[in-house]
């Protein structure tokens, strides 16, 4: 009866994590955190939005918008298991509008799935990421601005 109840809930447990640790899942999730936090910061100064570097990440680029505010792009590399043995990166790309007063006055935000998928055991022990991270920064800052929707859910273009 315990060895039932034992595997029961071995089993139960490994689907739960197999689940609940893809890609895939959680990315609503992360995406109504993120979009709240950021609507709070709206017309703070940068500084004051970047501090949460868990949301931002690593500052990519810097580009300037059609009105003459200055575009910041950040990324922000996560992990994620895809099935028992494979981890797989995405990253959350984030466009930030910023006033001449240095204030955020919008905001853009995608995340990008590069769709290499490297050898891991649970995420200990992983083969192969640092190789494809210069890939992806440098497509990313290629393709930036087809990959952004803005607040209002349009193009960063029309900024």
């Amino acid at each position: 009866m315990i060895r039932k109840i034992f595997l029961f809930s071995f089993f139960t447990m490994l689907i739960v994590n197999i689940t609940g640790c893809s890609t895939s899942a959680g990315g609503g999730l992360r995406e109504s955190l993120d979009t709240k936090y950021v609507t709070g910061k709206v017309n703070q100064s940068y500084e004051d939005v970047i501090k949460k570097k868990g949301i931002f990440g690593k500052f990519l680029l810097q580009v300037d918008a059609s009105d003459g505010d200055d575009v910041m792009v950040h990324t922000f590399r996560m992990k994620g298991l895809s099935g028992p043995f494979f981890q797989a990166y995405l990253y959350k790309v984030w466009a930030l509008k910023i006033d001449d007063n240095g204030n955020m006055v919008d905001w853009a935000r995608a995340e990008y799935d590069n769709e290499k998928r490297h050898f891991s055991i649970y995420g200990m022990i992983v083969f192969g990421q640092k190789a494809q991270e210069p890939k992806d920064m440098e497509y990313i800052k290629n393709n930036y601005a087809s990959m952004l929707k803005t607040s209002s859910g349009g193009s960063i273009d029309a900024w």
